[in-house]
């Protein structure tokens, strides 16, 4: 049982402050935030990659199964890392295995994924509102390590107010990612780095948390 915390949303999101805020900390700690989401996009594609090594289909499944599970790890750890950026904390790799509370991050992504994938089944538009709806459950599983449900309950409650300016900043990055794809993919290693530490600030914001200066 986590001790939730009140989700009381007191701050509205600002779109050009997020991705200004996510330009910033790219700028601040380039190196570290290339390396980590690098770590996170090749760890378990390589061990998935060994699977096919072998003629075993048993062998294929298991390395895929473990390169799943790796690239949860992975993506939750980058969440911390991005997290921490805004508490003003410098980004520390090591937490990119960070096992803490894992399971509720587990089962708060089956969740989250099966609700968006059951909605866009069902006329697209469900899925995006959930997928927009939930898009700070994982963020309220590892800052304030609350259960699935917790975390399920505690994104709407902060995204319920302000969904405009969130579908609006999640629109921004989904553009500026498509720049960064086209440009050889390389830009990526700028993009998604500032995508994910302006969504973060963006959570800190509707948390009602003034995000650190960078």
């Amino acid at each position: 049982m986590s001790d939730a915390a009140p989700v009381s949303p007191s701050s509205t999101i600002d779109v050009g402050a997020s991705i200004s805020y996510g330009w910033e900390a790219f700028k601040k700690y380039p190196a570290a935030l290339i390396l980590a989401f690098l770590v996170v996009w090749i760890g378990s594609g390589i061990v998935t990659g060994i699977g096919y090594v072998f003629d075993s289909f048993f062998l294929q499944f298991l390395f895929n199964i473990a390169g799943t599970i790796i690239a949860i790890v992975l993506a939750k750890g980058l969440v911390t890392i991005v997290l921490d950026v805004t508490k003003g904390q410098e980004p520390d790799l090591g937490k990119l295995l960070n096992g803490d509370n894992l399971v509720n991050y587990i089962i708060a992504g089956i969740i989250v994924g099966l609700l968006v994938t059951v909605g866009l089944i069902l006329c697209i538009l469900p899925g995006l509102f959930a997928a927009v709806a939930l898009q700070f459950t994982p963020y309220r599983v590892i800052d304030k390590g609350e259960t699935a449900m917790e975390a399920l309950a505690g994104s709407w409650a902060l995204v319920k107010p302000q969904i405009g300016s969130l579908i609006v900043l999640m629109l921004a990055l989904f553009v500026l990612n498509i720049v960064g794809a086209i440009l050889c993919l390389v830009g990526l290693l700028v993009t998604s780095p500032l995508s994910a530490v302006a969504m973060a600030h963006a959570y800190r914001t509707a948390s009602g948390e003034a995000p650190a200066a960078v």
